[in-house]
């Protein structure tokens, strides 16, 4: 009887305690990307030049490199009409079926939903707690018009945490302030 208790437990506790989180249904995981693309990819997301995303991302096009890079987006709601999402983009390490994240190059708030851009004035705090996992709080305010900018910039490691801060300038027509906590898994 004790033998079946402690089976039927163990397979219940496979359903609470699975890899797959609330937040995960609103993930998107890129294929594995060169540096190259990666560049590319991030001056494509911000209409940017390739020289200014190289900067941005702390790669440098020139050296031969066999890192692997992917970006994980993951959607925040704001309201039940805007829900924007997070952007990171990430130094990897891939072999066959293992995977993981070396580091969190930067991070961005991907303003535009449906057509709907808004502006944001607060912070964005990342922590890659794990290879495997990025927690996140992104803490402010959503504003209708004005202009965000982006203070400081973010390379971390596995353990290591950072601040980002999004002032919004010139904002008016206050929309809803978020305080939102989540995890991405990898």
């Amino acid at each position: 009887m004790k033998k079946i208790l402690i089976t039927f437990f163990a397979i219940l506790s496979l359903f609470f305690y699975s890899s797959v989180f609330a937040d995960d249904t609103n993930t998107i995981v890129s294929e594995t990307m060169t540096a190259q693309q990666l560049v590319n990819q991030y001056a494509t997301d911000y209409d940017i030049t390739l020289e200014q995303a190289s900067d941005l991302l702390g790669i440098n096009l020139y050296e031969r490199s066999s890192q692997t890079y992917r970006t994980i987006s993951t959607q925040i709601t704001v309201t039940n009409s805007y829900k924007p999402s997070i952007s990171f983009y990430c130094e990897t390490s891939e072999y066959g079926t293992y995977h993981g994240i070396i580091r969190i190059l930067r991070t961005e708030i991907n303003r535009n939903y449906n057509g709907m851009s808004k502006q944001f004035s607060g912070s964005l705090y990342v922590n890659l707690e794990q290879a495997d996992r990025i927690f996140y709080i992104i803490n402010g305010d959503f504003f209708d018009n004005g202009t965000t900018t982006l203070s400081g910039g973010l390379n971390i490691g596995i353990g290591e945490g950072a601040s980002v801060n999004l002032g919004g300038s010139y904002v008016d027509n206050h929309y809803k302030y978020v305080y939102h906590e989540g995890r991405v898994h990898f």
